[in-house]
């Protein structure tokens, strides 16, 4: 469950410090929405989510990212060509329009890091401060949108940070 404010004056401070794309992301805490076994979108039940929740999160907050055709993904076996959330990998190249990459994060920013899994190709998040002012990474495990800290949520990995810029 988050614990932001979504109202009144209130609100408009969350989203002075958060940002826009911070508050969406945060908002999303504790939904099962995106969860490895429920369809949402075009990935069916069975796949990891966490791109989509990246992808939400972004249109939610006014940024227009388009689902890409990505043709035959091994990710989302028997659909054939489908249309697809970028891939963590691709947010961790710096492959998506209208993102640079920043060696500093703040809350809007894509948290990123590419690994090959057998079904994903890394893990991507929303930068954002959970209810205690900590700043970490919301992003959708296999059973929830969580809050992580950057220690827990890159475990090891290279970081990687895409802030909107739309160019």
């Amino acid at each position: 469950m988050n614990h932001y404010v979504t109202s009144g004056a209130l609100r408009a401070a969350e989203v002075a410090k958060q940002g826009p794309i911070g508050v969406v992301a945060a908002s999303q805490e504790g939904s099962t929405d995106w969860a490895y076994n429920k369809a949402k979108g075009t990935l069916r039940a069975g796949t990891n989510k966490c791109t989509l929740f990246v992808h939400d999160s972004l249109n939610d907050a006014g940024v227009e990212l388009l689902l890409q055709d990505q043709g035959y993904s091994k990710w989302i076996p028997f659909m054939g060509e489908a249309d697809t959330p970028y891939t963590a990998e691709q947010w961790t190249n710096g492959d998506v329009p209208g993102f640079h990459s920043v060696s500093q994060s703040r809350p809007g920013d894509v948290a990123s890091y590419a690994r090959d899994y057998s079904d994903a190709t890394g893990h991507a998040g929303i930068v954002g401060f959970n209810s205690a002012g900590e700043l970490g990474v919301f992003n959708a495990n296999s059973r929830i949108v969580q809050w992580s800290s950057f220690e827990k949520f890159f475990d090891g990995e290279a970081q990687r940070f895409m802030r909107y810029s739309g160019d």
